[in-house]
């Protein structure tokens, strides 16, 4: 038989119109009507759309194929943007575990989601009030289109999300509409939305389609690792604690943001730490191809105070950068793009900073004798740097402090050379980019023979 369903709104998901439908025509057997709309996939082969009886049954009025039932009623293609990898859509299923009819909403946090301003606008135009797909997506909590904090009314559990949503009971708000992340989480909603519309694909910086290449072009990769633990760091400062309560009851977020940029083809992970990942390193990627310098990977922008990057000698011939954050690297630039490799120097010098502070080190003293900004020490320090994942840069760290203790008792560079000339060029490429106030002269000739040899 032919189910006349309403012709759907703009952005409307599958289950909306459903629901609609079923409050209308009065229908109590929720179990029974799914079954004559979208069928009984039991003991049906693999090879069958789920869509399928779907499309026959609303034909009449939708003219829809079940492709393009799927195309505009599902999250189908946000996850086809953000799983580009052969067998990923069915890894994402058995993952998630989304029934079709639903659009492919996934459950848990943060539920079925709507905005205030999108219901004012559907009251004025005359429409019933519904629910639209770009506020369902994984990790959303702002409108694309008002920028406005979205409501939640209890978590997308199928067996009475058809029941919650004709309800249009007052939600309560995911988030603050005060907090000073807002502008951040606008920004993720409408890389969502553009992955949603297929506007962009993931990943799209340069040629390469490893998550793993793109991380490591960032400067996530550190020895051959990923740095998830950097990258969660980087996504919280984004994003804020609240944010992260709101979406996900998962309190250590590293090994989902590992999962998601590095998992092969056949595997899946959950689609808000693919969608965060991708918005990541997107979004550094793309600073770093800009004109105006290279950013700090952990900076929100290129004004990020926190993150003030500056200049160092150049290390075999490529730019060599620090940011008051204690992360160093180098800039590599070519025609198909720009990509940055950490270096140990700059958390050597973070590190060594927090050492010489712990030890009663006027802030002014470590400026002079480190060779960097009053800002970027302050920074450090209140950070209180970490200590990964190179184990070699705890004991260079080590080193230069006690490089330092023994310039300071000295009185003289020179004097402590002659004393420890061995502790000196233990610091090996951190000699670089000490002030020659810390460097002796007799060994600054040295120093360079060594650099040409290539020796560290």
């Amino acid at each position: 038989m032919a189910v006349y369903l309403d012709e759907p709104l703009p952005d409307e998901i599958l289950f909306s119109v459903i629901a609609r439908y079923m409050q209308r025509a009065r229908i109590e057997s929720t179990r029974g009507f799914l079954t004559v709309l979208t069928g009984d996939r039991k003991g049906k082969g693999g090879d069958v759309d789920e869509f399928e009886q779907l499309a026959d049954e609303t034909y009449r009025v939708w003219e829809m194929s079940a492709s393009e039932i799927r195309s505009r009623l599902t999250l189908a293609p946000f996850y086809s943007a953000l799983f580009p990898g052969n067998g990923r859509i069915d890894a994402l299923g058995r993952r998630v575990r989304c029934v079709p009819w639903s659009g492919y909403l996934a459950p848990g946090r943060p539920g079925v989601r709507y905005c205030e301003a999108c219901w004012a606008d559907d009251d004025r135009n005359g429409y019933p009030r519904y629910w639209r797909r770009i506020h369902q997506l994984p990790g959303v909590v702002v409108c694309a289109e008002h920028g406005q904090v979205l409501f939640g009314t209890g978590f997308s559990f199928s067996r009475d999300l058809l029941t919650t949503v004709t309800k249009h009971e007052r939600g309560h708000p995911l988030v603050s509409d005060m907090s000073r992340e807002l502008a951040k989480w606008g920004d993720l909603a409408t890389f969502a939305k553009h992955l949603l519309n297929e506007r962009c694909s993931w990943p799209q910086l340069g040629a390469q389609t490893s998550h793993l290449d793109l991380a490591r072009k960032c400067g996530y990769v550190v020895g051959g690792k990923l740095d998830d633990e950097r990258i969660a760091n980087d996504l919280s400062t984004r994003f804020g604690t609240e944010y992260f309560g709101a979406v996900t009851s998962t309190h250590d977020i590293s090994p989902e943001l590992r999962r998601a940029i590095s998992v092969s083809d056949e595997r899946a992970c959950a689609p808000l730490f693919a969608l965060l990942a991708a918005y990541l390193l997107t979004d550094v990627g793309g600073r770093l191809m800009g004109s105006e310098g290279p950013d700090c990977p952990g900076s929100v922008s290129h004004q990020d105070e926190n993150h003030r990057v500056l200049r160092w000698p150049d290390r075999q011939g490529r730019p060599h950068f620090l940011c008051s954050c204690g992360l160093s690297f180098v800039l590599d630039r070519s025609d198909s793009g720009a990509s940055i490799t950490p270096t140990q120097e700059g958390p050597d010098i973070a590190l060594a900073a927090v050492m010489l502070v712990a030890r009663s080190w006027p802030v002014q003293s470590l400026v002079s004798m480190l060779g960097v900004s009053r800002h970027a020490i302050e920074t450090m320090i209140g950070r209180r740097v970490a200590v990964r994942p190179w184990r070699r840069r705890t004991e260079r760290a080590k080193r230069l402090v006690q490089w330092l203790e023994l310039v300071n008792r000295q009185g003289d560079a020179d004097l402590a050379y002659r004393n420890s000339a061995h502790l000196f060029h233990a610091l090996g490429l951190l000699i670089e980019i000490l002030p020659d106030a810390v460097k002796p002269r007799s060994a600054r000739t040295f120093c360079v023979e060594r650099r040409v040899r290539g020796e560290k």
